[in-house]
C-alpha cells in the first residue's frame, strides 16, 4: 500500500515528466531542487 512518502514520490516523478527537468518539476510542486531531487531517490530506491 501506498504512505503519503510514496504519493509525493509519484507526484515529483509525474511533476518530472510533465517538465522535462528536475528544477521546473520542483517549481511546479513547491518543493526545492535539493528535496526534489531526494524525492526521486526514494522512489528509485523502491
Amino acid at each position: 500500500m501506498l504512505d503519503g512518502s510514496d504519493l509525493a514520490a509519484l507526484a515529483a516523478l509525474h511533476a518530472l515528466l510533465e517538465t522535462g527537468s528536475v528544477t521546473g518539476a520542483a517549481r511546479r510542486i513547491g518543493l526545492s531542487t535539493p528535496a526534489m531531487s531526494h524525492a526521486l531517490a526514494r522512489l528509485r530506491a523502491r
